[in-house]
């Protein structure tokens, strides 16, 4: 009986085990890659070139334009990139354009990174999870 661990202390050692893993616990690193700008989760890495800073005080025309070319459905990566740098020549939004482009960039690696590290850690998840799962002391 002494040999048995209760359900409170199988839980704390889960969950001990479980978030030595990381300084952000895996399951919920996992959960939270779903909630991106303002908690809109994917649709608001898109929102924010659909509506970006930098379209705030431009015209009505220009908007339009810009729109046109976002939404585009037959342009290849290339010929979209393309038309955006002649729209940003076009309205002297060269800079703002290349600096949101940046910040997007960035975020789009900063992710990446966060989800790379969160798959290399998944082989240490299944081998904890398998020795909770064969202890025999636990409850």
């Amino acid at each position: 009986e002494n040999q048995q661990l209760t359900a409170h202390q199988e839980a704390a050692q889960t969950e001990s085990l479980v978030s030595g893993i990381s300084s952000k616990p895996l399951l919920g690193f996992i959960m939270s890659l779903d909630e991106t700008e303002n908690g809109k989760g994917a649709a608001g890495k898109y929102e924010a070139w659909k509506n970006p800073p930098f379209l705030l005080n431009m015209s009505k025309e220009a908007k339009k334009e810009y729109e046109k070319i976002y939404n585009h459905d037959t342009m290849t990566k290339q010929q979209q990139t393309d038309a955006m740098s002649s729209w940003a020549a076009a309205n002297n939004a060269t800079l703002p354009l290349t600096v949101f482009d940046d910040q997007q960039n960035a975020q789009k690696k900063k992710e990446s990174d966060e989800i790379t590290s969160a798959v290399e850690q998944l082989p240490g998840v299944l081998t904890q999870i398998e020795a909770i799962e064969n202890n025999q002391k636990l409850t």
